[in-house]
């Protein structure tokens, strides 16, 4: 295990495209083989991962959330009663997004329904508590589209990447970007699971 407390304190930090693909290997191998996590070790190594691609999510989209907030404010498209002071990464996430509500498009007439929608999946994301919740809202997080019809992601550093990283995961078979995958994820995943339930 101690090989994994490394890999997770390695991917602390931002999204990469390595996060991206580890974590759509992760749903798959979740999906198709659940019997790998069935043993001890393999809910562990699940618990872990998706503990790790949580904290990251939420840190992420909580800065990211307050940084458009920053600049609503500074445009002048907020309603009357918005309460400034809150706006910072370390509230929570459903305070960021009970702020989000009362913001608007450059209209001054229509919500941002998008960012609103960020709030959401990242609120849930922050309660979440079952394996099936977590990937689900990372996932929705991912997939978030920005008014400019462009993903959230490519908001972030490295936001090419991580597009093409996604569109590239989620539509296509691990086999062809497994090798974009960490090789000691893979390992951990299959190959010790595995060698593990073959001696029980």
């Amino acid at each position: 295990m101690i090989k994994l407390r490394q890999l997770l304190c390695e991917s602390v930090g931002g999204i990469t495209s390595s996060t991206i693909y580890n974590f759509y290997y992760m749903w798959h191998l979740f999906v198709t083989s659940p019997e790998l996590f069935k043993t001890e070790i393999g809910k562990y190594i699940l618990d872990e991962y998706l503990k790790s691609f949580k904290s990251q999510y939420i840190n992420l989209f909580k800065q990211l959330m307050a940084e458009q907030l920053v600049k609503y404010v500074s445009r002048g498209r907020v309603d009357p009663d918005f309460d400034k002071s809150k706006v910072k990464p370390t509230e929570s996430a459903l305070v960021l997004w009970k702020l989000m509500e009362k913001t608007l498009r450059s209209d001054m007439k229509r919500r941002n329904d998008v960012w609103n929608l960020v709030g959401e999946y990242l609120t849930n994301l922050e309660s979440a508590t079952s394996q099936k919740d977590i990937l689900l809202y990372v996932d929705r997080l991912n997939s978030c589209v920005h008014n400019t019809s462009t993903l959230i992601l490519g908001k972030l550093s490295g936001g090419s990447d991580l597009m093409r990283s996604y569109n590239t995961a989620k539509n296509t078979d691990p086999k062809y970007w497994s090798q974009y995958v960490s090789k000691d994820l893979r390992q951990v995943a299959t190959q010790d699971i595995y060698e593990l339930k073959q001696k029980e």
